[in-house]
């Protein structure tokens, strides 16, 4: 098939991207059928090192930076993102290039075998737009020897088809504010999240809790021992008691405000303070001299660069 084929036939598969207030759990749904298609192709979705990359705001631009990063590092990496603006092939490049109109057709008459054999296959759901899309992506990465490839969550949660892949990930780091903005079921959404995110892999609790007496070790307890966080992010301003009750938990990580990158930070965390040091270096000082446990870490924004290199020193 030519190109205009070969998207005419992508096109002929179930789009839930133009379909609003769609309801997985209404479908019964799962990613057992993408799972299966991929492993027919030979699981493409594991020939190279994964980053994926997930969130509300700024996923496409993070995304396209650690291609970047990646790229002047020495490696071959792929990049699927979505939605496209001008080309399908958008969503699809190795390097600096788009997947070619050649290429996406030549490989959609390469793989089109396999979907047609997954969507007679009465043990499987109907494969979509998406799912079909992210395997051709994969087969395009382990085509090119791409060392990496940088995914871009298409509808997001834990059904995306994206979530096939086994990410190189260093941690996760829900942020509490926005579970706790929906009350008690955002509390059990939380837990739940917790539950799907992989036992090999840290959970930071980015909190930012700061207070004093009990109130820090219920804090504490809540995210360490109710919640089972690895590790948390904490604010300094009240001083060592607000801190010592979570570095107590001696196998946790705490992370403390250090240099933040919100706009006001300079507010309070550029002040000049005794010796000519800016309060944040004073905060840095400090945590040097509270980390006995080995279990402190400090948040620096990474829009700071002479900051973190003062705060190092």
């Amino acid at each position: 098939m030519n190109y205009s084929q070969a998207e005419e036939y992508l096109h002929s598969f179930i789009d839930y991207e133009k379909i609003p207030g769609i309801s997985y759990a209404s479908y019964g749904y799962s990613l057992k059928h993408v799972e299966e298609l991929l492993h027919r192709m030979g699981d493409p979705h594991l020939a190279a090192k994964t980053v994926h990359v997930a969130g509300t705001k700024g996923k496409g631009s993070i995304a396209a930076m650690i291609v970047q990063v990646l790229i002047v590092s020495g490696y071959r990496t792929g990049l699927y993102t979505s939605p496209h603006f001008h080309t399908l092939r958008e969503r699809i490049r190795v390097g600096s290039n788009l997947i070619s109109e050649e290429e996406f057709a030549a490989l959609m008459t390469e793989v089109k075998p396999y979907f047609e054999a997954m969507n007679h296959d009465p043990l499987y759901r109907q494969l979509t737009f998406f799912e079909v899309l992210t395997a051709l992506a994969f087969a395009y990465f382990k085509q090119k020897q791409a060392d990496f490839q940088v995914l871009e969550v298409g509808l997001g949660g834990r059904l995306d088809a994206t979530n096939v892949a086994e990410p190189e990930v260093c941690a996760y780091k829900p942020n509490l504010a926005f579970y706790e903005a929906l009350g008690i079921e955002g509390l059990i959404i939380l837990e739940k999240t917790i539950k799907y995110m992989p036992a090999d892999i840290p959970i930071i609790g980015d909190a930012k809790r700061g207070d004093i007496g009990n109130t820090a070790k219920a804090y504490a307890k809540a995210l360490f021992s109710t919640l089972g966080f690895d590790a948390a992010t904490v604010n300094p301003y009240l001083g060592f008691d607000s801190i010592e009750p979570f570095i107590s938990y001696q196998d946790k990580g705490v992370f403390i405000l250090c240099r933040t990158s919100n706009r006001g930070a300079s507010d309070f965390q550029d002040l000049s303070c005794t010796g000519g040091l800016s309060l944040y270096e004073i905060v840095a000082q400090k945590v040097k001299e509270w980390n006995i446990y080995g279990n402190i870490g400090l948040v620096v924004g990474a829009t700071y660069p002479e900051e973190l290199k003062r705060v190092r020193s």
